[in-house]
């Protein structure tokens, strides 16, 4: 049986917490006809009190930067769409 990949296992691991860390902010700026504006997700992530990375309050731009590693993590995770 062959060893694992432990780079590849790695990425995987790190790719996953990152959507866990993301989580709420997907949900702030939902899909589809419910799809919310940055600035509308960020107001709304300023609310229910969740915290940014550092701790401090979500800004548009943060919400946008946020989804970007989103998007990344999940082309670790599940591959590109083609």
């Amino acid at each position: 049986m062959p060893l694992p990949n432990v780079s590849r296992l790695h990425q995987t691991i790190q790719a996953a917490s990152a959507l866990i860390r993301l989580a709420p902010v997907m949900d702030a700026v939902g899909t589809g006809r419910r799809r919310r504006s940055l600035r509308e997700a960020a107001a709304l992530l300023n609310r229910e009190g969740v915290p940014t990375r550092r701790g401090g309050q979500w800004w548009p731009e943060g919400v946008r930067r946020a989804l970007a590693e989103a998007e990344r993590a999940r082309v670790v995770l599940i591959g590109a769409l083609d």
